[in-house]
């Protein structure tokens, strides 16, 4: 209280202020009480225990006192995300709060303490673990950041989700050369000789059987270009090694802001050329003589910008650099545009793609429809999804049905509203800025610390490197069969749908225009989009807590 009078929040003057009271009631409990109030005391005290529980559940009434007459406010993220996701993003929050607590602490030893303690805590009051969340990430830090997205390679955790991450043959570190000759185009001279790249070999079989393998997947993990090694992800993309039965090379490229823009795009591409230029011998496959290596680009987030790129890079150097054979891409990160409204070109493309993707019915309506008196609703989010079955679980509970009928305060004003215009169209980085996992302040600080060092000028407008969605038609021409799957909660959904849409246009113009055998082949086997309604980000971390 003391602080906020005083015009100045300060952790200072909110010690001075608890020692205070603290000092002024153990003063004044030596005193002798009035006589009303020893006889209410000797009432009390026929235990010690009862007094110090009426005490508590008196205090606990009176803190939730509106919530007990119904004088509540509404609770904004009800209904913004399955009840699986939710319950999931509730224990990341106890995590992420118990782990940024403690992460001065120090030796290791008592911090590792300390973080699963208080996450047990934070597990018990949810609503100070978002206010701890929320006060860390109001200004992020890049040690916050990489306590928070590097917690699953916690040797604690590792061993709590053992049972998660299946038996590979192979799942070991190893370090890829740069190709040679060393690549002469490079926007860090200094860094010459360049050094070689980190990554991670995940195959299920034999290196016998790994040897004959003619297919390699070439992962860009996520991490907002600041945080998290392929270690990070090793729950699902052992899982996806095991299913494919191919091998996963998960790349642990330079994190800015020691290596800012474009250094992991760079990284990327060495060694996308250093896995051609082998035929997958550094990593322990043996080609008969004549055959090409296939290589998929997988990235997930910001992994996906660099995969995009990865390819940008291919068709635009000097020598010729053979295409992967297709993208896989889930809910990656193609724009740094922080606009809050869309253009009337981008809704276009919204509308049009969500012609050919069912789970962009509530993106649309949201981004084109609103109640008339709640102009900042959204359509509720279904119980529960079945990836498999393409199925949403749309029952409503008995509370949603029967509590507007019986008091007047839980009845909303359902008329439809009036059409937005496409001027008032808000992006979705701007719509979910409420999002439990992926805030506006996050962004903003991952792309600070990605360019603000580059030796490169940035140009956020026309830069196709930075932000991919922005690549010219001819290069979106080019690229492989793209797979995209994201949340349809996810701030970066419009991401998605927009490079989604431009890869449609283009590709479908080209066909017509070329009118040969290709023509005939359709556009689902040159792009597929897959989204997951009630879902937002990171959610292939949370594989083994996801019912879907």
């Amino acid at each position: 209280m003391l602080d906020h009078a005083l015009g100045r929040p300060s952790p200072g003057w909110q010690r001075t202020q608890v020692l205070a009271t603290v000092l002024g009631l153990l003063l004044w409990s030596r005193r002798r009480p009035p006589s009303r109030l020893a006889s209410l005391i000797a009432f009390l005290t026929a235990a010690a225990w009862t007094v110090v529980l009426r005490t508590l559940a008196a205090m606990h009434a009176l803190r939730h006192f509106a919530l007990l007459t119904w004088m509540n406010e509404p609770e904004s993220r009800a209904r913004m995300y399955t009840r699986h996701y939710f319950r999931v993003t509730y224990l990341f929050n106890a995590l992420d709060a118990g782990f940024l607590t403690a992460m001065h602490l120090r030796p290791a030893v008592l911090r590792d303490l300390a973080s699963f303690l208080l996450t047990g805590f934070y597990l018990c009051c949810p609503v100070m673990a978002e206010h701890k969340i929320h006060a860390y990430r109001h200004s992020p830090t890049v040690q916050m950041l990489r306590v928070s997205l590097n917690k699953a390679a916690h040797p604690v955790l590792r061993f709590l989700t053992r049972a998660h991450r299946p038996r590979l043959g192979i799942r070991r570190n190893i370090v890829l050369p740069r190709p040679a000759p060393a690549p002469a185009e490079t926007s860090f001279p200094g860094a010459q000789p360049l050094p070689a790249i980190p990554a991670r070999l995940y195959y299920a079989g034999t290196p016998a059987e790994l040897a004959r393998c003619r297919e390699v997947i070439l992962q860009c993990p996520g991490g907002g270009f600041v945080a998290m090694n392929p270690t990070c992800h090793d729950d699902w993309t052992s899982t996806l090694a095991q299913r494919t039965g191919r091998p996963i090379v998960g790349l642990d490229y330079g994190k800015a802001p020691q290596y800012p823009f474009p250094w992991a795009i760079e990284e990327c591409f060495d060694a996308y050329r250093t896995l051609l230029a082998t035929r997958g011998a550094c990593i322990g496959l043996r080609l008969p003589r004549g055959e090409t290596l296939r290589v998929i680009l997988l990235g997930d987030s910001a992994g996906g910008n660099l995969a995009v790129t990865t390819c940008y890079k291919a068709m635009l150097a000097a020598d010729p650099v053979p295409m992967p054979q297709a993208l896989l891409l889930i809910y990656p990160s193609l724009s740094f545009e922080m606009n809050c409204w869309l253009s009337p070109d981008e809704i276009a493309l919204i509308s049009s793609e969500s012609a050919h993707q069912s789970g962009l019915f509530d993106l649309e309506h949201a981004k084109h429809r609103r109640r008339e008196y709640a102009p900042l609703s959204e359509p509720p989010a279904p119980r529960g999804y079945d990836v498999k079955a393409d199925r949403a679980d749309t029952r409503t509970s008995w509370s949603t049905r029967w509590l507007p009928r019986c008091f007047a305060r839980f009845r909303s004003d359902v008329r439809k509203g009036p059409d937005i215009p496409a001027a008032l169209s808000m992006s979705s980085k701007f719509s979910y800025f409420r999002d439990r996992v992926l805030t506006p302040e996050m962004l903003r600080a991952f792309a600070l610390l990605y360019l603000t060092k580059s030796p490169i000028p940035i140009d956020l407008e026309k830069d196709f490197l930075i932000s991919p969605v922005l690549a010219p038609d001819a290069l979106l021409a080019e690229l492989p069969p793209v797979y995209m799957i994201c949340g349809e909660r996810d701030p970066l959904i419009d991401d998605t749908v927009l490079f989604a849409g431009r890869y449609r246009v283009v590709h479908e113009e080209a066909i017509r225009q070329r009118r040969t055998r290709e023509r005939s082949r359709s556009m689902a086997r040159r792009l597929h989009v897959k989204i997951l309604p009630g879902i937002s980000h990171g959610f292939l971390n949370m594989l083994g807590l996801l019912p879907e």
